[in-house]
């Protein structure tokens, strides 16, 4: 071979090599090999990749005032709380008053209502003078005043809760507000067949915003009756506690 084919030869090498290696530079790797490919190793906690929603449990508990003060303030965090109150509920030394659980999207609002509405007047026709007679709404005569506006209250227990996911679906921001209301009795206004009657409402409610992480219960407050309410002698004596645990839940497709 004469020395210009020896040098053609190896020009022709030389490019065929260099073709090869910048050939190899930009073909992408695959699957593992890819350094740029997300790895599934380093996902991070707690993130979902399919469809998502917020499962919302609110309970209440009540217990005897000095043992709930003293409770409270020997737990070291609310989930070590959570957990002594509802062993107490299974030995019989605490009450559960409450449990409810509500789901709802990132983002959206939801209400839950188990309530019956109660409708009482409010405002009434001026009663006649003395020795003078009024004549009622059913026809004939009577002194009994006669209802002209009217007003209706649900009785009973409404949730409200607006969630928001955040912080690698770990965290939850939830708006929170429950409400239980009660008809606890009548109180009369005037007297002979003059009276009339209004209802006692027993109201206890909350509207919070809280910080969650996912699945560990927080107490929200001491959502107690009212000292003086009717409807439970010992409510001055008892203390309610209120926690709540969201969760977030993933879509699973059925199979």
């Amino acid at each position: 071979m004469t020395r210009e084919a020896m040098k053609k030869l190896i020009r022709s090498f030389a490019a065929l090599l260099l073709a090869g290696v910048l050939s190899s530079a930009v073909q992408p790797a695959s699957g593992a090999e890819d350094p740029f490919a997300p790895d599934p190793e380093n996902k991070p906690p707690g993130r979902n990749d399919g469809p998502t929603f917020i499962s919302v449990c609110f309970e209440t508990f009540s217990l005897e005032t000095a043992e709930a003060a003293s409770l409270y303030q020997s737990q070291p965090n609310d989930s070590a709380l959570y957990k002594e109150v509802t062993t107490r509920v299974a030995k019989g030394k605490a009450k559960q008053e409450g449990f409810a659980v509500l789901r709802a999207r990132s983002g959206n609002k939801a209400t839950l209502k188990s309530t019956a509405e109660f409708t009482y007047p409010v405002s009434y026709l001026p009663v006649t003078k003395a020795g003078e007679k009024q004549i009622s709404a059913a026809g004939g005569n009577s002194v009994v005043p006669l209802a002209t506006g009217f007003k209706t209250q649900d009785v009973g227990f409404t949730l409200e809760i607006e969630p928001i996911i955040g912080g690698n679906d770990t965290i939850i921001d939830l708006r929170i507000l429950p409400s239980f209301v009660s008809l606890a009795d009548r109180s009369k206004w005037g007297s002979s067949d003059s009276a009339t009657e209004t209802p006692v409402f027993d109201r206890q409610e909350l509207a919070s915003a809280h910080t969650l992480s996912s699945g560990q219960p927080q107490l929200l407050s001491t959502l107690s009756r009212p000292p003086v309410s009717k409807l439970d002698a010992d409510s001055a004596k008892r203390v309610w506690f209120a926690f709540v645990t969201a969760k977030i839940v993933p879509v699973i497709p059925e199979k």
